[in-house]
């Protein structure tokens, strides 16, 4: 505008036609002036430009990396395979008298308690049958007190015989003695000698028959028939307890009602299932696993687990490994638990369990790098370490390696920043430009 300005100013145009000539005339001369003009406008606009394109230039010339900061650890191979949730517990209820379904005070799904009515069956001849056992029981009872009272009168009874009968044979020896003695003085005749001998013998039976009597009465038979009675009564009376406490079904533990077989109304056979109770507190995951695959399943080992169906991750241990491999597909049993304490995980549910080992036996710890930042040049092994705005190339030597991660030694240490992208086109020393992921 400026320009236009003093090109008016200098060059009036008007009607005058030697105005028109001159005005011709300079006009002629403006492409030299514009040129001119253009040049000394434009020179620091230049060296502006100039400064720019140097540090752009500059920048251009550094690389962009992205590092790693190197650390300590061991390495590791993971394995993924998949297995199927089982509940910790399923247990089928029964009852093992037959009996009319009366009430079902759950429904399926219901979470209850250890001890909790599930399932009541009809009660009033279990009732009766368990009055009749009780009787029964009372009367053999009965008996046996009865005959021991009659033993223990007859023990006092053999008691007081054998008593007498000892000292019956005391005298009757006494007498024998004394007899003798007169009948080898001829004081007395044979006659009453032989009565004083037969005494003897009478008394010696008499006392023969009293011991046996004092110990018959000790060990009498009709107490051990007795208590045999009282036995077997209360083995009735049991059996009738024990059948009417299975008439009410209760659970034996906590857990979920997960089926009922029967409506209330029906006959429930014995032994029929009626009521299944699952415990899902904690769930089992099943798996067969191939011989290559035993060594990260360890009793105890954490296993990483993935339900996809509800997008649950979770962790389990391993609770057992078989030791035989006598399925159909040759595999190895293996257990995993888990905790399932909000029950979201079901039975039936597929897992994938995601499990890691250490290839080193030792557990050998080194640096721990990606394998794709270590490079082979000249057949000696290198990486680049961030060094400032510099990328410096250090020699390491590799101990264990997988496909993602390699264990390193050599003039590396904890704190480096590794370049692990970007590392391909540098050279030492080359410039860097750190920038994220």
């Amino acid at each position: 505008m400026n320009e236009g300005n003093c090109m008016n100013a200098n060059h009036p145009i008007d009607g005058n036609h030697s105005a028109g000539r001159n005005s011709l005339s300079s006009w002629k001369r403006w492409p030299a002036l514009t040129l001119a003009l253009g040049l000394l406008v434009s020179q620091p606009l230049i060296a502006g430009c100039s400064s720019k394109s140097k540090a752009t230039d500059a920048q251009d010339k550094s690389v962009p990396v992205v590092v790693q900061t190197v650390a300590e650890g061991n390495i590791e191979q993971t394995i993924t395979m998949t297995g199927t949730a089982e509940a910790n517990a399923v247990i089928q209820l029964s009852s093992k008298t037959g009996g009319k379904v009366v009430s079902i005070p759950v429904a399926v799904g219901s979470q209850v308690q250890a001890n909790d009515v599930l399932l009541q069956l009809e009660e009033t001849d279990l009732r009766n049958a368990l009055r009749q056992a009780e009787a029964s029981l009372n009367s053999a009872k009965a008996n046996l007190a009865q005959v021991r009272a009659s033993q223990e009168t007859g023990a006092v009874q053999a008691e007081n015989g054998l008593v007498q009968a000892r000292q019956a044979l005391e005298d009757a020896k006494a007498n024998f003695a004394r007899m003798e003695n007169l009948f080898k003085a001829g004081a007395i005749s044979r006659q009453q000698f032989d009565q004083a001998k037969t005494a003897l013998v009478n008394a010696e039976a008499a006392y023969n028959n009293a011991v046996a009597a004092q110990q018959s009465s000790a060990r009498s038979e009709a107490v051990k028939v007795a208590e045999q009675a009282v036995n077997q009564a209360q083995v009735g009376y049991d059996i009738a307890a024990n059948n009417l406490a299975n008439a009410t079904i209760r659970a034996p533990q906590a857990g979920t009602v997960a089926a009922i077989s029967t409506e209330v109304g029906q006959m429930a056979s014995p032994s029929a299932p009626l009521v299944t109770l699952v415990d899902m507190s904690r769930m089992k995951v099943k798996l067969e696993i191939p011989e290559s695959s035993l060594p990260y399943f360890q009793q105890g080992s954490t296993v990483e687990i993935e339900f996809d169906s509800m997008g649950l991750k979770t962790t389990g241990k391993v609770d057992s490994v078989s030791p035989l491999n006598n399925t159909p597909s040759k595999g190895y049993p293996v257990v995993v638990v888990i905790d399932n304490a909000d029950a979201k995980i079901k039975p039936g549910m597929v897992a994938k369990l995601t499990i890691s080992r250490s290839i080193s036996d030792n557990q050998k710890k080194g640096m721990k790098v990606p394998t794709d930042a270590i490079l082979t040049i000249d057949g000696k092994t290198y990486v680049y370490v961030a060094d400032g705005d510099k990328a410096v190339k250090r020699e390491i030597k590799v101990e264990e390696q997988t496909s993602t991660d390699s264990l390193i030694s050599g003039d590396i240490k904890p704190g480096d920043k590794i370049i692990v992208r970007g590392h391909t086109l540098l050279k030492e020393d080359s410039k860097i430009r750190i920038v994220e992921k």
